[in-house]
Formats: C-alpha cells, sequence, structure tokens
C-alpha cells in the first residue's frame, strides 16, 4: 500500500509539472496575439478628374479580412471592436487640386498576419447626414449617390507585420469610377480601385 501511495503522489507531481510548463508556454489557456499598425489612405490614380472640380467621399469606416470573398457578416474582420463603422466620417478629397496626395482614411492596430481584403464603408444619406459625398463641377455642388456602392470591396494581398507598421493607399479612378446619371452623379457598385502597401519600421 505504501509503495502504491509513492506511485500516486509520483504521478500528481508529474501532472502538476506538466500543467505548469505548458502554461508557461502559453498552452495552458489564451494568449495575447502579436499585433502590428496598419495605415489606410486614399488618394485619385491621377491628375484627370473628368472635368470635376473636387471630388468628396465621406468614408466611415475601414475593415479587414484574410479572405479575398469575405462579405460584411462573415467571420474574420479586424478590427473586432468596431462593429462595422468607425462612427468618424473622414471626407476624402481627391480633386485634382489635392495633387493627388493620399489622404489618411485610419490608422489602426490589427493582428499581425496575412490579409486579402481591405472594405470600405461609407457614409450614406439619412435624415442626419445629407450629402455627405459630392462633386463639384462648374462651380455647382451636386449629390454624389454612393448607394449602389455602400461597402466598396478590394482584393489585395498585403502583409502586417508583428510590431511593425504597413502603410496601405488606395487609388481610386474617378474618371472610370463615377458616372453622370443627368440629375446626380453616382459612384458605381464596384468602383475602380487600386492598391498598393509599403512597410515601415
Amino acid at each position: 500500500m505504501r509503495f502504491k501511495k509513492i506511485v500516486q503522489h509520483a504521478r500528481s507531481l508529474a501532472a502538476v509539472g506538466v500543467a505548469a510548463q505548458l502554461a508557461a508556454c502559453g498552452g495552458g489557456g489564451d494568449h495575447a496575439l502579436a499585433e502590428g499598425t496598419l495605415r489606410v489612405s486614399l488618394a485619385n490614380t491621377g491628375s484627370n478628374t473628368c472635368g470635376y472640380d473636387m471630388v468628396r467621399i465621406a468614408v466611415d469606416s475601414v475593415m479587414v479580412n484574410q479572405s479575398a470573398n469575405a462579405i460584411p457578416g462573415d467571420a474574420g474582420w479586424q478590427p473586432k471592436d468596431v462593429p462595422l463603422a468607425l462612427r468618424q466620417a473622414k471626407d476624402m478629397d481627391l480633386s485634382a487640386q489635392n495633387n493627388n496626395s493620399p489622404q489618411e482614411v485610419v490608422t489602426m492596430s490589427v493582428p499581425a498576419g496575412n490579409y486579402a481584403q481591405v472594405r470600405l464603408w461609407l457614409e450614406q444619406n439619412s435624415a442626419l447626414v445629407v450629402a455627405p459625398s459630392w462633386v463639384m463641377q462648374s462651380g455647382t455642388k451636386i449629390t454624389l449617390d454612393t448607394s449602389k456602392a455602400a461597402t466598396v470591396p478590394v482584393p489585395y494581398a498585403f502583409t502586417v507585420p508583428a510590431n511593425g507598421q504597413v502603410d496601405l493607399t488606395l487609388k481610386l479612378d474617378v474618371c472610370q469610377s463615377i458616372v453622370d446619371t443627368g440629375s446626380m452623379f453616382e459612384l458605381k457598385s464596384a468602383p475602380v480601385i487600386t492598391a498598393m502597401s509599403t512597410t515601415g519600421a
């Protein structure tokens, strides 16, 4: 009996040792994922704005996903703590007179890793927000209807390094993305946007 108790005690000590080792390695519970910084900017693709004196697009939020085919409501959108909207709409001036300089939309922390899509949520007309997006042509301000492109997916593969930063610039082709419908202007349901990224320290 004494020998049996010794064996049981030894097994108990071994189990405690394994559990402590797993906890030390992070295998015994959740541990924080390494994060990086993502800065997203928006710009016009070139100097030609097809006769528009000014183009203003209100971006409500930006989120990223590791799947190029993910749609709103799917899992995996980052950052997780922002439920589809930053609630801090940014007015982006894409006119040629702005020298096409990329304009920062948001800088945010996301888990480090590979991503395949960035998606823009655009501010929509409402009782509280009237014509957040518009174009100026020959001195006349005309509403830009963005309802067909309420969310704009941009498939693009990029990597956010742990403790590093990626600057992602989205370039919207104003001439190919905006349609004159006669009474107003519309942003196409699939606006022409290209992306490029640079990695900083």
